[in-house]
């Protein structure tokens, strides 16, 4: 057998997998940026804003669970998703809300952009949901 015709057979393979266990390619959500916060804090809405990095193992285990927050509460607050590491500027916003400069890290902020509280390293979702809660009374 070739080694163009093992590339087809192994591709044929891998779709058939993806296929049978329900897998699809999902398109990753960009990262925000500074500037979409300052709009959001603008918006006259809540704001949950989420600082990680692509490393940070605890923000991996969070991601989830804001992205199910964002499903039920999108339509209430704004979520704003920074990465830490992607440019100076995006440290700097981290350091300037977690002196520890530690991710991940949740700032709720109310209706008027004021900061209400920092939650620094991995919540539940019942945490994060009752922060939610308390900035929408």
């Amino acid at each position: 057998m070739h080694t163009a015709e093992k590339v087809v057979i192994l591709s044929v393979v891998v779709l058939f997998a993806t296929a049978l266990l329900g897998c699809s390619e999902k398109k990753a959500q960009s990262p925000n940026t500074v500037e979409d916060l300052q709009k959001a804090l603008k918006s006259g809405k809540p704001v949950l804003l989420e600082m990680y990095t692509d490393t940070c193992p605890q923000c991996k285990k969070l991601a989830p669970i804001i992205e199910e927050l964002e499903r039920e509460y999108g339509d209430k607050v704004v979520f704003i998703k920074i990465n830490a590491n992607a440019n100076e500027e995006n440290a700097k916003l981290l350091c300037m809300h977690n002196p520890m400069c530690t991710v991940p890290t949740v700032v709720i902020f109310d209706k008027n952009g004021n900061r209400k509280n920092v939650i620094i390293g991995y919540r539940t979702k019942d945490v994060l949901e009752n922060e939610i809660k308390a900035v929408l009374r």
